[in-house]
């Protein structure tokens, strides 16, 4: 069962670069939330009803209800529905994606874990990695939010790679993870829609005037 969700959780981070619709990137988003927790659950081999509690509330209830609402928002206040023209292309983006799962290989065998398996690193690796990807080949800036929830997927995987020796730091990522998207989802609902005449990444400059 845990194989089946890291092949889904990895095939899931391949769509998301690939796709030019920011649409699928919303769906894509959710999904992972849903996959986040079955991993969360099975990759715990202890833990208290508190630590659940911020489980479910970080991955059901935020991830795939919450934030997927608050970007659907963003698209329908700012009207974009596709990546950038000048944006690489998603077949060139699917080559990256190998090379990075070579990395994360590479990666997660170098720097093992005794008590995380490799398959499990490597998947938080790659999900660091497609977070990175959007950030870098994406011109707008919805690709870029993504890319920090991407990002912040990757934090909470890191923080259930060390969880069963340190369950208080499962709760500590959590909280921050959700402080960290709270902010920037705020952002992008307030000022910055306010405030910019377009929704490339150099119209950020229009922000300190």
């Amino acid at each position: 069962m845990l194989i089946l969700l890291y092949i889904l959780f990895g095939i899931s981070l391949v769509y998301i670069a690939a796709t030019e619709k920011f649409k699928h990137y919303i769906q894509v988003y959710t999904i992972q939330g849903i996959l986040l927790f079955g991993m969360a659950i099975i990759e715990l081999k202890s833990f208290s009803v508190i630590n659940l509690l911020f489980i479910l509330a970080e991955t059901i209830i935020f991830k795939s209800i919450v934030v997927p609402k608050l970007l659907r928002k963003i698209l329908q206040r700012t009207g974009i529905h596709n990546v950038h023209k000048m944006s690489l292309q998603g077949n060139y983006t699917v080559m990256i994606m190998l090379v990075l799962l070579g990395i994360s290989l590479v990666l997660a065998h170098v720097l093992h874990v005794p008590y995380v398996g490799e398959v499990y690193m490597m998947i938080a690796y790659l999900t660091l990695f497609t977070g990175l990807l959007l950030i870098t080949v994406r011109k707008l800036l919805f690709g870029h939010l993504v890319g920090f929830l991407i990002i912040e997927n990757a934090v909470f995987l890191f923080s259930i790679a060390i969880g069963n020796e340190f369950p208080l730091l499962v709760n500590t990522g959590i909280l921050l993870d959700i402080f960290v998207a709270v902010l920037i989802m705020s952002m992008f609902l307030t000022r910055i829609g306010h405030k910019m005449g377009g929704f490339e990444v150099e119209t950020l400059s229009k922000l300190k005037d």
